[in-house]
């Protein structure tokens, strides 16, 4: 049930199931391959990058000292805003069953650019999939704490993606570079250079300090 709700990748939870099957063998080389692609689907997550060679968010962080796994108090603060009651599916993923309401709740760090703060977070194409078929989806994007969180519609953020940065680690898997700036109070999601940057300011959980 831990590796349950650290998974997120439909795939992986697939070959999990599989290999509890009985068998009158054991395939080890399975079980080592499922190990490296979790851990691969893991690091995803906290590791920027793009493939384009545009300008990115630098990996030295602002605050060395922030948590990075904060995404249960994001979605306790978000279930307050909406009055829902969200419970974990998985470590991203949070529902609440009876209001058909999905939240996906990825965090970041704060990392250095000399002009603006900004946040990098992965975006996968299972995530967007599961939000889609709820009947309402938002994907949520905690920008160093629980006290700064993106609450992006899904309809918003499925127009968007066109025109993002996209890694392709495999055939069948790829993950969208959600990246987020504050540049003074404003909050913009940056997309390619010959893209605009819809500002989301409206859309930001902020707690004042």
């Amino acid at each position: 049930m831990q590796i349950r709700q650290e998974v997120e990748d439909p795939n992986t939870e697939n070959r999990i199931r599989s290999l509890l099957v009985p068998r009158e063998y054991t395939r080890v080389d399975e079980i080592i391959d499922l190990v490296f692609s979790t851990a691969e689907d893991l690091l995803v997550d906290t590791a920027p990058e793009v493939g384009d060679g545009e300008a990115n968010l630098s990996q030295t962080e602002v605050q060395k000292d922030k948590p990075v796994s904060f995404n249960s108090a994001c979605a306790a603060r978000i279930s307050n805003r909406l009055s829902v009651d969200l419970t974990k599916q998985s470590r991203i993923t949070f529902a609440d069953a009876d209001r058909e309401i999905t939240v996906t709740c990825a965090v970041s760090k704060e990392y250095y650019d000399p002009k603006r703060a900004g946040y990098w977070f992965a975006f996968h194409p299972h995530q967007l999939e599961k939000l889609q078929r709820s009947k309402v989806g938002y994907a949520a994007f905690g920008c160093g704490s629980p006290d700064h969180i993106a609450l992006l519609p899904i309809s918003f953020l499925e127009l968007q993606l066109g025109g993002m940065n996209q890694t392709r680690t495999s055939e069948e898997r790829s993950y969208w570079h959600v990246q987020i700036y504050k540049d003074g109070n404003q909050w913009v999601l940056r997309r390619r250079k010959d893209q605009d940057w819809p500002d989301i300011t409206d859309k930001m959980l902020i707690t004042e300090t």
